[in-house]
Parts: structure tokens; C-alpha cells; sequence
């Protein structure tokens, strides 16, 4: 069994007098960019498996029918 031993590490973060506007700035638009691209993502993925279920279900649906049709065809002959 192997045993880890525990480190200690500081991360260092920056004060907030050292980061200057402009680099706030940036950050902020670029995690808002981030945040609308997951959020299109998601919708994109949630709308394919929407139609990949309703194509599911017409693909169902088509086989009865075909299997009904062929039924009362059989029935009428």
C-alpha cells in the first residue's frame, strides 16, 4: 500500500492592488465568452437529443404503421 505524504503549497494569488483594470477587464469579458460558448454547447446538445428522440419515435411510429397497413391489406385480399 502506498502512503502519500502531505505537501503543503501556497498558491500564489495576487493582490488585488496589483492586477490594473484593464486586466480585470479582459478576464471578465473573456469568462463571459466562456460562459455564453458552454451555454450554447449545452442547448445545442439538449436540442440534438430532442430531435434524435422525436426522429426515434416517428421511426416507431412508421414501423406500426407499416406494420398495421400491411395487416388490413392481407385482411381485404
Amino acid at each position: 500500500m502506498m502512503m502519500f505524504e502531505e505537501i503543503d503549497v501556497e498558491v500564489a494569488e495576487p493582490d488585488d492592488e496589483d492586477i490594473d483594470l484593464d486586466e480585470l477587464e479582459r478576464r471578465l469579458w473573456r469568462d463571459k465568452m466562456k460562459l455564453k460558448r458552454l451555454k450554447e454547447k449545452m442547448n445545442q446538445d439538449k436540442e440534438d437529443v430532442d430531435s434524435a428522440k422525436r426522429w426515434g419515435k416517428k421511426s416507431r411510429r412508421d414501423k406500426i404503421w407499416r406494420a398495421h397497413d400491411g395487416f388490413r391489406s392481407d385482411r381485404i385480399d
